[in-house]
Formats: C-alpha cells, sequence, structure tokens
C-alpha cells in the first residue's frame, strides 16, 4: 500500500472514531421526573411500648412486679373491676404520690411468664390514664420502692399489700 493510500485510511479511521465520540453513540436516557411524597399529616407517631407484667421470688415470696422488676402492690379501699363494671380507683392526689398508680400508655399489658393473661386488664382513672389492673384491681408502685424487688411498701398501711400472681 502507498503511503497516501495509508493516510486516507487513517484519516477515514479517525474521522468515524471522531463520529462515535461526539454523538453517534447510544440514545441519551430519558429524563427522570422525581416526584416528592408528602409526609404523613400530623406529628410523627409511634406506638408506645408495651408495658410488661411479671413475677419475682423475694423473702416475702414470689410477687407480681413491672418490667423494671418493681414490685406492685393492691389498695384494699379500691373497689374491683369486673367485665360488666368498671370501677374507678380511689388512690388520687396525695395518696398517689405516694402510691403511683400503674400505668398502661400503649394499652393493654402484656403477660410475662408466670401472669395470667387474662388476669390482665386496664381501668380508665379520673385523669384519663390507664390503669393496670390483676384479676379486677387496680395496681400501684410505692414511692419508697427505689430498686427491683425492694417490699418497703408491705406493712406501712393495712390498707396495702403486695401483688400476687393469681393462682388458677
Amino acid at each position: 500500500m502507498k503511503n497516501s493510500s495509508l493516510r486516507a485510511l487513517a484519516a477515514w479511521s479517525c474521522g468515524l472514531l471522531l463520529t462515535a465520540a461526539c454523538g453517534a453513540g447510544p440514545a441519551p436516557a430519558a429524563k427522570e421526573t422525581l416526584v416528592p411524597v408528602p409526609p404523613p399529616p400530623g406529628p410523627a407517631r409511634s406506638l408506645p411500648p408495651a408495658t410488661l407484667i411479671g413475677v419475682a421470688d423475694t423473702p416475702k415470696g414470689t410477687i407480681v412486679v413491672d418490667a423494671e422488676g418493681r414490685a406492685l402492690y393492691v389498695y384494699a379501699e379500691d373497689p374491683r373491676s369486673t367485665a360488666r363494671k368498671r370501677a374507678t380507683p380511689k388512690c388520687t392526689g396525695a395518696c398517689a404520690a405516694t402510691w403511683p398508680p400503674a400505668l398502661a400508655p400503649g394499652g393493654m399489658p402484656v403477660a410475662l411468664p408466670g401472669i395470667t393473661p387474662a388476669s390482665l386488664g386496664v381501668v380508665v382513672r379520673e385523669d384519663g390514664g390507664k390503669q393496670i389492673t390483676l384479676d379486677g384491681h387496680p395496681l400501684y408502685r410505692y414511692s419508697g420502692d427505689t430498686a427491683p424487688r425492694q417490699t418497703n411498701g408491705d406493712g406501712t398501711d393495712p390498707a396495702w399489700r403486695l401483688a400476687t400472681p393469681p393462682t388458677r
């Protein structure tokens, strides 16, 4: 091949490469349209944590405790709630400062081993709080119990006693 033929072939090859590089390649992708998704109306909501109720062994025997292992108590002055009658707990105000109600902000409490699920319920307090019940008896904590399995409230008043698991 002559020199001039090689140059012509080289020029033709370069032209072919430039054409491919400058737009004869694949078609451009279609332009993507993004549609914003609005957040759901109102404040973000999450499910409240479940309130767990179980049992613990103490020097006073097997007692009912919350998820933190704190003792729960019943008040003799409270009427018992039944399926037909939802009684309102009597311990309010100053009484509730010493004996805070065991509340279930998420609704129904969850039974841990040692507690019969059917024995748990809730009753609505005058302030709207949902207080946990065990066999219809509202449950409370004692402000003097500061650690798991403490039972300092037992015996402070004859109307208060430790909650014990139902026997069935």
